[in-house]
């Protein structure tokens, strides 16, 4: 059984770690920010990445419950709650999300 309210919760932490690790790879600062527990990303990230890098969360008999669907439903739902904009790369083999900022 998936508890989708973690799985949603880990692929947020996931995508703010992806973007901490680009922007240190970039220019040696992490460029997170941090609004109280609101988190801005700054670089765009990709599902196939994020779904990956669960691996690094989950034990492998709980990765095996996990599916695709469930991972995109709750990228969805981020979408919604985190302002994200979720759009096929050129090759429609996977999708770029990145995080509208209304500063």
């Amino acid at each position: 059984r998936v508890n989708v309210k973690k799985l949603k919760d880990n692929i947020w932490r996931e995508m703010a770690a992806g973007d901490r690790r680009k922007s240190m790879a970039a220019d040696g600062a992490a460029m997170l920010l941090s609004d109280g527990d609101e988190i801005k990303l700054e670089s765009d990230q990709r599902f196939s990445e994020i779904v990956s890098n669960l691996k690094n969360v989950y034990p492998r008999e709980k990765l095996e419950e996990l599916s695709i669907s469930y991972c995109f439903i709750c990228l969805l739902h981020l979408a919604n709650e985190r302002n994200l904009r979720i759009v096929g790369d050129s090759s429609l083999r996977d999708l770029v999300i990145t995080q509208d900022h209304f500063d």
